[in-house]
């Protein structure tokens, strides 16, 4: 099933609004984020590239997530409707 055209915007809106909220969050959150989904890292290769632990960057993404989510919901954009349907 390849995405209408319709989707292909409304994703595109979405990645958007997604890096324009990462731009007002705290940098260590953000790196993680774009690090993790934009650049498709693995969380060893994150460990490895932030000399962390895989562990803390698990700690991390989970709290990066939740603030992000929150801060999309503050925007406009519902979490459960969008990415549960």
């Amino acid at each position: 099933n390849n995405p209408t055209p319709l989707e292909l915007i409304a994703s595109n809106e979405s990645v958007d609004m997604i890096k324009n909220t990462l731009q007002t969050m705290n940098p260590k959150y953000a790196d993680i984020l774009t690090l993790k989904y934009f650049n498709h890292y693995t969380n060893k290769e994150i460990a490895d590239l932030l000399l962390i632990s895989e562990e803390n960057v698990r700690v991390s993404l989970h709290r990066a997530r939740k603030i992000l989510i929150a801060r999309l919901i503050k925007r406009g954009i519902s979490y459960e409707q969008r990415y549960t349907q």
